[in-house]
């Protein structure tokens, strides 16, 4: 089992998992990673007309696991299901708070701006803190057309320590809005910030 997961072979692991739980020959510690990066591979690699056979076909526990969500959700945006994306990951966030969940819910793209930007809006009463939450509160803005107010939560989030996409996201604003000098400023400020590590570099955010 463990041979087949190391050379990912997902039809060998298909059908020696099910083997190994049901004679146990291996710890729970063990056997429940394989389950969970099985049906996450069972999931990313389904066809947009499987995907949600195979979703359901995952036991109950397993699709609220939080990287069975991501899976899912990432493989409905890639077929141009945001709408049914969006209230996958918003599920999963009232289950479990995980800024995974939240850095993916603010990517999406093809959904309603306006009706996420309203939920994650009330987040903020509980995670006001979460700099991913800004993250996704300032590209919700954008695109809802919230420009002034996305600008706001996206230099709140470079402050608090995601720099690099916040300041991406603002070089394109700037970009768009014709202000080819900052937005450069911006984009190198982004580019710094990833590759030092480093998510602040000394930079005022609202200094932009």
């Amino acid at each position: 089992v463990q041979a087949a997961d190391e050379l990912g072979d997902r039809e060998l692991l298909e059908g020696a998992l099910p083997a190994a739980r049901s004679f146990k020959a291996l710890p729970e510690s063990i056997l429940q990673p394989l389950e969970r990066r099985l049906y996450v591979k069972q999931v990313l690699e389904a066809s947009a007309e499987e995907v949600d056979g195979v979703w359901k076909s995952l036991p109950r526990q397993s699709r609220q696991d939080v990287e069975s969500c991501i899976a899912y959700a990432r493989s409905l945006m890639s077929i141009g299901r945001g709408s049914d994306a969006e209230k996958v990951l918003r599920e999963a966030i009232k289950r479990s708070w995980e800024e995974r969940l939240i850095n993916l819910y603010g990517s999406i793209s093809d959904a309603n701006p306006k009706s996420m930007l309203k939920h994650a809006e009330r987040w903020l009463t509980e995670h006001d803190d979460s700099a991913a939450l800004k993250l996704a509160l300032g590209r919700l803005g954008i695109a809802a057309g919230r420009i002034e107010e996305a600008e706001v939560w996206l230099k709140q989030a470079a402050a608090d320590g995601r720099a690099a996409e916040a300041y991406s996201a603002l070089g394109k604003l700037r970009e768009e809005a014709g202000d080819g000098d900052l937005a450069l400023d911006l984009y190198r400020r982004g580019l710094q910030a990833l590759d030092s590590g480093s998510p602040n570099l000394q930079h005022d955010p609202s200094a932009v």
